[in-house]
């Protein structure tokens, strides 16, 4: 969705959330923010909650910032959201957004496109709960030319 932005339209800049990078997202939001009403656009704040739709509808957006981190800003669930209802938005799109959240899926397409230099590993941890064998990987990612 494309959609050229003026100065009379109003931008929501989508922050905070609920992910446990809620306050970075407060952080950039609030960056974001100020530089906008500095260059003189009709700019709000929109803290993310699960009354987003309702409040993007009673604050009458017309464009999103997405300064969200995390689950639900970089997911691809808000920019379902936005799809939903019609309001453009900066950023990845729905596809995109939930490839990218999964860092071992990733690293696969990438690699398959012929890109060496991406190196994604997975720490796994092992543990027992209610009697049945549990397991959880840690991904990290190694930047730049490297091998493991």
């Amino acid at each position: 969705m494309s959609k050229r932005i003026t100065k009379d339209m109003r931008i929501g800049v989508l922050l905070g959330g609920l992910s446990s990078e809620k306050e970075i997202s407060r952080l950039t939001g609030e960056a974001v923010f100020k530089a906008l009403v500095k260059l003189g656009y009709n700019v709000v704040k929109v803290e993310l909650d699960r009354t987003l739709p309702f409040k993007l509808k009673e604050m009458q957006i017309d464009v999103v910032f997405n300064a969200l981190h995390g689950r639900y800003g970089e997911d691809g669930v808000v920019q379902g959201v936005l799809e939903l209802m019609g309001i453009p938005y900066t950023g990845s799109g729905i596809t995109a957004s939930a490839i990218a959240m999964d860092k071992i899926f990733t690293k696969h397409l990438l690699t398959s496109a012929g890109n060496p230099y991406t190196t994604v590993s997975c720490l796994e941890q092992t543990y027992w709960v209610s009697g049945a064998h549990q397991s959880e990987c840690y991904e990290f990612t190694v930047h730049g030319k490297a091998s493991m």
